[in-house]
């Protein structure tokens, strides 16, 4: 790292993080969509009519197995297998890689004693992929705020005012970082700094050029 971070503004202490297309990226050509259907064997209309009732479901609350399957078979006519939420796991697994690069990027930042933490619209079942692919407090993101578990949606500001109340410090004292710019918005409503995840290298080269905690004067960039 050659760049010195900018020290005009108030240090840094947090850094909370998305999940989709930030710390796990796309793979392979496939959409979602296609991979449950392959999954499952229904065609695609299926699968994504599947997958809708999935997220409009199970992103703000979690529900039993059970109970999802109950739910596609009365308001899709859907005769579900009983392990729905494994084909449901096994496309995503397929469909995501670990951001190497970024998540290394972070582990350095530590040393600085900038904490990072957690905070994604995201389902219960894929808690152990990501979990996997080192997004755990074992991995260094310690809280880790799910929509599912706080029953609260990205961009709404209620959801970054509970993170900031969860991460015990000030608004101004965290930077949030996502890929969709309306919860970037909402994250400023409640007072957080932004970065928009664009693409890895421009987001560290970001990154480095704040003040970061423990009166660090700065951390270089390396060539990446």
């Amino acid at each position: 790292m050659s760049a010195q971070l900018d020290g005009s503004q108030s240090a840094i202490k947090w850094l909370l993080v998305d999940i989709g297309e930030v710390l796990l990226l796309k793979d392979g050509d496939k959409s979602f969509t296609e991979l449950l259907a392959d999954e499952l064997g229904v065609d695609v209309s299926l699968a994504q009519a599947i997958n809708r009732a999935h997220y409009t479901t199970m992103d703000v609350k979690f529900i039993s197995e059970d109970a999802f399957i109950s739910a596609l078979k009365k308001d899709l006519g859907y005769k579900a297998p009983k392990d729905i939420f494994a084909y449901f796991a096994r496309a995503y697994d397929k469909q995501v890689r670990p951001n190497i690069k970024f998540l290394d990027f972070l582990r350095e930042i530590r040393s600085f004693g900038v904490k990072t933490a957690i905070l994604s619209n995201t389902i219960a079942i894929y808690s152990d992929i990501q979990a996997k692919a080192g997004i755990s407090k074992e991995g260094g993101f310690d809280p880790i705020l799910y929509s599912w578990e706080v029953e609260m949606l990205k961009p709404n500001k209620e959801i970054f005012e509970h993170a900031v109340r969860k991460l015990g410090t000030k608004p101004e004292d965290i930077v949030f970082i996502d890929d969709k710019e309306e919860h970037l918005r909402g994250a400023q409503s409640a007072g957080l700094r932004t970065i928009l995840f664009d693409d890895t290298d421009s987001a560290i080269a970001k990154i480095c050029r704040l003040n970061l905690a423990q009166g660090k004067e700065g951390v270089d960039e390396k060539e990446r």
